[in-house]
């Protein structure tokens, strides 16, 4: 940005002397951060989901609609300091054709971060990832968990325990 860093401190702090704000609304803006005297909201509602492509093997981002409940939380800029509005640049139509909530993260990634970081979990309820993931509100599915163990046993990550999903390798064998 070529805005120099101070100056951007201070229009967030509300520190500049503005009279309003506006945010054009990302996922930036649903955040918990909160920027004093937001008077304007403009959200195109839109949202960049990165998800897991098993044909290509790789992730890829996606635009996507948002969710209403991202679109709510943007618009939750204005109004915490002073009243304001928000301006959707879709249509009262579209917006309530809009899913209610986005899609977990979890569903759509491939886990094997997360996998492996769960078999190297001393106790052994943390360690099953399969059961362990199987129990969130938005469960991955078992394939996917199922992939990633495939993938850390493949590339020597972890060895197969038969009371316990995976365990890590002993490092230097």
């Amino acid at each position: 940005s070529s805005i120099d860093m101070e100056d951007c401190m201070a229009a967030l702090l509300g520190e500049d002397g503005a009279s309003a704000r506006v945010v054009l609304a990302s996922a930036v803006a649903e955040s918990s951060i909160t920027i004093k005297r937001v008077t304007h909201v403009v959200d195109t509602c839109r949202a960049c989901e990165v998800r897991w492509e098993p044909a290509r093997g790789d992730s890829t981002a996606h635009i996507v609609w948002a969710s209403q409940a991202q679109a709510a939380q943007r618009a939750g800029r204005t109004g915490r300091t002073c009243d304001g509005v928000v301006w959707r640049l879709v249509s009262r139509d579209k917006y309530r054709r809009f899913e209610v909530h986005e899609k977990a993260a979890m569903q759509m990634q491939l886990l094997r971060k997360e996998v492996l970081l769960l078999t190297c979990a001393s106790s052994n309820r943390l360690s099953d990832a399969d059961q362990l993931l199987g129990t969130c509100l938005d469960p991955p599915a078992d394939s996917t968990v199922r992939q990633a163990e495939q993938y850390l046993l493949a590339e020597k990550l972890v060895s197969r325990i038969p009371a316990y999903s995976a365990r890590p390798r002993p490092p230097g064998r």
